[in-house]
């Protein structure tokens, strides 16, 4: 029996030492301060930076003059990113891109700047302060600080609408290729994409599947203010509310990045409302991140957190959306990895015989 406070540690658990201790408080103190890293770039984009110095370098007054900011203010904003590997300080006050700083130009393919602007905007960044609250009552941050759900803000807020939008296109920007190399759909006809917003997803089918077709749906948003139908190439854009009803007549129904903003509840209403309109011979592929077992670097257990404040989804696991499936009329039939951080998760009607 111990006869003080004191306890032994296990052995994986002994305190570490004097150099240990250093690299893990150097670490843990570079999470901390992540935020400045985040503000840093998101500047640097909104000043479009890199498209500035893609010609050669420059030094911060030829900089400032172009972007009209204070010249020693944007000085040390150039050498903080330098010192993060953003930008390259070279002699005489002179900066350059690198080729991280490139990914901010927006004509670079897989350009990363409007997910950098997005994630800089104080709309977005005071909901995330607020993520105290979320974790207290499980509500949304983003609804405690606006007073509105993150759509009906956007519907409202056309700046935003478009920052939004642009970076949501970034993102499937780089998902896209990862999902067409990863799914056959050389045996498809015509795809509904469900909450397809500006319609990437299906353009980007088209140039690998040219017999391909497809329907977009989604609600208009303030930067479309037109309420009626739109015809891209074989595309057709058809705006609606996938709460209410979903087009018919496709044989591959698409669910990218949508469940994940939703309970449970609506969600099932959502897959309810494609099976109600689907043949028993269709496919259904909700893609999204799926949440793994174990301890490892995930950025599906991450971006669920941008789900607890930002919205009332969650990220989920393989047996969760298994549940939502079979709820709603479907079976899962397989989960198909894909070289982005997206999973394609395959699901076929339950016949209604």
């Amino acid at each position: 029996m111990p006869t003080s406070n004191s306890s032994t540690l296990p052995a994986e658990r002994q305190q570490p030492n004097h150099h240990q201790q250093n690299i893990t408080a150097t670490f843990l103190r570079e999470q901390i301060l992540g935020f400045r890293n985040t503000q840093l770039i998101a500047v640097a984009a909104k000043l479009n930076l890199a498209t500035l110095l893609k010609d050669g370098p420059k030094n911060a007054q030829q900089l400032s003059l172009m972007v009209r900011s204070n010249e020693g203010a944007l000085y040390r904003l150039l050498r903080a990113l330098s010192s993060i590997g953003i930008f390259e300080e070279k002699e005489d006050n002179f900066f350059s891109n690198t080729h991280t700083s490139e990914l901010l130009m927006d004509e670079m393919p897989g350009s990363l700047r409007s997910i950098a602007i997005l994630y800089g905007e104080q709309w977005l960044w005071r909901a995330y302060g607020e993520l105290l609250h979320s974790v207290e009552t499980g509500l949304q941050g983003f609804q405690y600080v606006h007073g509105k759900t993150l759509y009906e803000f956007l519907q409202q807020n056309q700046e935003a609408a478009s920052i939004f939008n642009s970076a949501m296109t970034a993102f499937s920007n780089t998902e896209a290729d990862a999902i067409i190399k990863a799914y056959n759909f050389s045996l498809k006809n015509v795809v509904v994409d469900v909450g397809g917003g500006e319609g990437f997803l299906l353009r980007a089918l088209g140039k690998s599947y040219p017999n391909l077709s497809g329907v977009v749906l989604d609600l208009p948003v303030a930067d479309h203010p037109e309420n009626s139908s739109r015809t891209d190439s074989n595309i057709t854009y058809v705006y609606g509310d996938f709460f209410k009803e979903i087009p018919g007549g496709g044989d591959v129904y698409i669910l990218k990045s949508i469940l994940h903003n939703w309970d449970d509840e609506s969600c099932v209403n959502i897959l309810r409302n494609c099976r109600k309109v689907m043949t028993d011979n269709a496919s259904l592929l909700v893609i999204e991140r799926i949440v793994p077992d174990g301890n490892g670097k995930s950025d599906a257990k991450l971006f669920d957190i941008n789900m607890l404040i930002m919205t009332e989804g969650r990220e989920r696991r393989e047996d969760e959306y298994r549940n939502l499936f079979m709820a709603a009329g479907f079976m899962l039939t397989r989960v198909v990895p894909t070289h982005s951080s997206l999973s394609i998760v395959e699901g076929h009607p339950v016949s209604h015989a």
